[in-house]
């Protein structure tokens, strides 16, 4: 009864302890309870739960806004570059169109370099004037929307691909072409547009440059210039007519009318030259419609559209009713002169033509030979007009012209020399071929 006594007393005293503290006891856990003579042994067992509190903090990025670029008009460019400080921007796309992207708010600079010979005419972003910063080295600009860049690019320099001069200016007479001081060569000097440019006609006989100031007319495509004869001396070996490059390759034609009437103060002075002809196929320059001459000689410039064959000219002097066949010129490169000569009257004179079909004159070895600025290589002909190549040599001073063929022609008119061919154009191509050899060696044995 005694043990049984102090048994219940020690368990109470364990229970008494739990409300002292947190600590929580497992209900799994039992007292080991060891009963040894005379001793009672008891053995505790507990468990401890740690509850621990964590903070999570979210940290929210904004998103990188990116805009279309559009760069149209990017023809005659050698190079084109996007830049964004010392980064390139790719640029996608082939020519004339390219596109790209780039952040917002990004300082971009386009530069744009453009062919030889061509420059920006203008630059515009969404319709509006987009400025060359030249600290920048090219057009610069702040992208804060989609943008469409758009590129004028024009040719502003170009040659000068023809220099006419009417055969009559004969005279022993020079006309050149003066850049400032420079000289103008044909088909390789470039000119920036309406630079000024001066036709020179010098001759040392100023008796005969004073005939030809008379009647000079100058024409660079389809301006026509005729100055005054009061610019002229009478004593300077030469006469200048400064000119106007044109936005485009020029043909220049010089032309001299005759023995232009100058003296207008009585109207019985002088006489009309009344020229109908179809202007669509043909001009006729080196006049102006109502000048009156003096009756002696009369000349202008014809050129035409290439395939256009004249078929009639007629003249009819005033007073009579009927119309007189004259003959029809020569055109050399689609150029030819009108001669009215001699007249007393008024005069009338139709041209008649139409437009035929064209024949290929093809050349072999064509670069190793030249040939007289009279007579030009061309690469095609009317049927039946005459074909003329003279002063042809050998390119290389070194060399000869030892044999020309012309295939596709009846018997050819061919120099013995070899420096001139003429003939007929049949209602065929042509085919001619030219042999150049080097010069031999000649050894004098004494």
């Amino acid at each position: 009864m005694k043990k049984k006594t102090l048994t219940m007393l020690a368990l109470m005293f364990v229970l008494s302890l739990s409300g002292c503290d947190n600590t929580v006891i497992s209900s799994s856990t039992q007292p080991d309870l060891t009963t040894t003579t005379g001793t009672t042994t008891t053995t505790t067992t507990t468990t401890t739960t740690t509850t621990t509190t964590s903070t999570t903090t979210t940290t929210t990025t904004s998103q990188v806004v990116e805009y279309d670029i559009s760069i149209n008009g990017l023809s005659n460019v050698s190079d084109v570059s996007l830049w964004q400080d010392d980064a390139q921007i790719p640029l996608l796309g082939t020519m004339p169109t390219l596109s790209a992207k780039a952040n917002q708010d990004a300082k971009l600079t386009l530069k744009v370099t453009p062919s030889e010979h061509f420059r920006v005419e203008s630059a515009l972003i969404n319709s509006e004037p987009l400025v060359y910063s030249e600290q920048d080295s090219g057009y610069s600009f702040v992208l804060n929307s989609s943008v469409e860049i758009t590129f004028d690019i024009q040719q502003f320099e170009f040659v000068v691909t023809k220099l006419y001069t009417a055969t009559s200016m004969i005279y022993n007479s020079e006309v050149t072409i003066l850049n400032g001081t420079d000289a103008v060569n044909i088909n390789e000097t470039y000119i920036a547009k309406d630079s000024d440019l001066i036709v020179r006609i010098s001759n040392q006989e100023t008796y005969y440059l004073n005939m030809l100031v008379e009647g000079l007319y100058v024409h660079v495509n389809d301006v026509s210039y005729h100055p005054n004869i009061d610019a002229y001396d009478g004593e300077a070996t030469y006469f200048d007519v400064t000119i106007k490059m044109p936005a485009s390759n020029a043909q220049i034609y010089v032309t001299f009318n005759g023995y232009y009437s100058l003296d207008q103060s009585e109207e019985s002075l002088g006489f009309t030259i009344d020229i109908d002809y179809p202007n669509d196929c043909l001009k006729i320059i080196g006049w102006d419609e109502g000048d009156k001459f003096d009756g002696g000689y009369f000349q202008a410039t014809m050129i035409r559209q290439e395939g256009f064959k004249i078929t009639s000219m007629q003249r009819q002097n005033e007073g009579e009713t009927t119309w007189s066949d004259m003959s029809i010129p020569t055109f050399t490169d689609n150029v030819a002169n009108l001669t009215i000569s001699p007249f007393n009257s008024n005069v009338k004179i139709k041209i008649e033509g139409e437009l035929v079909e064209l024949r290929n004159v093809n050349y072999v070895n064509k670069d190793l030979v030249t040939v007289s600025n009279y007579t030009p290589f061309v690469d095609k002909m009317i049927p039946g007009e005459m074909f003329t190549l003279s002063g042809i040599s050998a390119a290389d001073e070194n060399s000869y012209i030892s044999n020309i063929e012309v295939d596709g022609v009846e018997n050819p008119s061919i120099s013995y020399n070899f420096s001139n061919i003429t003939f007929v154009m049949p209602d065929n191509d042509v085919t001619i071929t030219f042999t150049v050899s080097e010069n031999g060696t000649v050894t004098v044995t004494p």
